[in-house]
């Protein structure tokens, strides 16, 4: 999920270039296990722990939106990585992405990608224009860049840890694997739906615009399941929209409503919803009558429906709501906890949440609203 944020930037949306809200303050990643925040100073970056105590000093190069966070205890700045104690460990030659399970991604050509160790030694190659993040020991990959330069979207499958392409590409886009399932979109002339209702393209059909979309005769959403490890659906492909399982229930859109199935592909939750998130912490926010409220695993609304703007997700007992662009924190009963108002804010991650208290100040908070450390980036 997203933060909370009134930063602007530019998105694909239904066959346009449209404006929607984007982090502009540094966030920690949902599940990151490193207890290091990143911190600006002097278009320098640096990282404190979660008491606020400086462990490695604004010497990182470029500002903090150019610095990832810390995933197998190594940190990516530009084509270096860096570890917990600001040290150098290696550098590559081509644009690089962040580790996941011991891998990270490194950018070749439009025809291939190199798959690198936590020593920076190439462990295999992949011919795809795309590796995503390992989750269960498989990454979903998009083929190459079709010759003849086509604007199109590749094909997604799925390699393993030793390079090995376990489920051949043919899906139009892919989810990570969680407890065994995979979210998969059959391929076809359709267009792909997002959760946040944006269309985009599919590998059949092309982009529609320069800036992304789908063909505007692309009228039919592409069907959406979930995939076993064979690459074999599980769970038919049914579907208009999915979300990700998470805590073994998955939002998923039938017709123009959401609802929740189980890992058997049971709806267990009725699709009554206008749009919907995964579960967090035992509660999902969903949207009833055009505003944002949560309910719990058997459907009930626990916190009433009042917000018009889209709320973060529950982590660590607190979730992000806004109200005319002011955010605040509510606990789990929905009882305002950090009233802010904050300009940005973060969900809370490993004891620590990211909240822009003025338009020139970012400031670390515990979840009893204490400000452990200030710092003024460049934006």
């Amino acid at each position: 999920m997203r933060g909370l944020v009134l930063g602007l930037a530019l998105a694909v949306g239904a066959g346009a270039c449209s404006m929607v809200s984007v982090p502009r303050i540094w966030a920690k990643r949902a599940g990151a296990t490193s207890r290091l925040f990143a911190f600006e100073e002097g278009r320098k970056t640096g990282f404190i722990d979660a008491t606020g105590r400086v462990v490695v000093r604004a010497v990182l190069p470029g500002g903090i939106h150019a610095v990832g966070d810390f995933a197998d205890g190594l940190v990516r700045v530009g084509n270096r990585f860096f570890d917990e104690r600001g040290r150098e460990v290696f550098s590559v030659a081509g644009q690089a992405s962040g580790f996941s399970e011991g891998l990270a991604p490194v950018y070749l050509s439009a025809e291939g990608q190199a798959l690198v160790g936590r020593d920076g030694s190439e462990r295999f190659r992949v011919a795809a224009r795309r590796v995503g993040d390992f989750s269960e020991g498989l990454a979903d990959f998009e083929e190459p860049w079709v010759t003849g330069g086509r604007d199109a979207p590749g094909r997604v499958g799925f390699v393993d840890a030793g390079g090995r392409v376990v489920i051949p590409v043919g899906f139009a886009a892919a989810g990570p694997f969680r407890g065994g399932l995979a979210r998969a979109v059959v391929d076809g002339y359709c267009h792909v739906l997002r959760p946040e209702g944006y269309r985009d393209g599919s590998p059949t059909t092309g982009n529609g615009t320069s800036c992304g979309g789908a063909p505007a005769d692309a009228v039919k959403a592409c069907p959406v399941g979930f995939i076993d490890r064979t690459g074999q659906f599980a769970i038919g492909a049914e579907f208009v929209s999915a979300r990700d399982f998470a805590e073994r229930l998955a939002a998923v859109q039938v017709g123009e409503m959401w609802g929740f199935i189980d890992r058997s592909g049971k709806m267990v939750i009725a699709a009554g919803f206008e749009r919907a998130h995964s579960f967090s912490e035992g509660l999902a926010a969903v949207m009833v009558g055009g505003r944002w409220g949560f309910v719990d695993r058997a459907g009930k609304m626990v916190i009433a429906a009042e917000w018009k703007e889209e709320p973060e997700d529950f982590s660590e007992g607190r979730a992000v709501v806004g109200v005319a662009g002011k955010l605040s924190y509510i606990d789990k009963r929905g009882r305002v906890v950090l009233a802010g108002p904050y300009l940005e804010a973060t969900a809370f991650v490993q004891g620590l949440a990211a909240v822009r208290v003025s338009r020139e100040e970012v400031a670390y908070i515990t979840p009893a609203g204490r400000v452990v450390f200030r710092y003024r980036p460049k934006f």
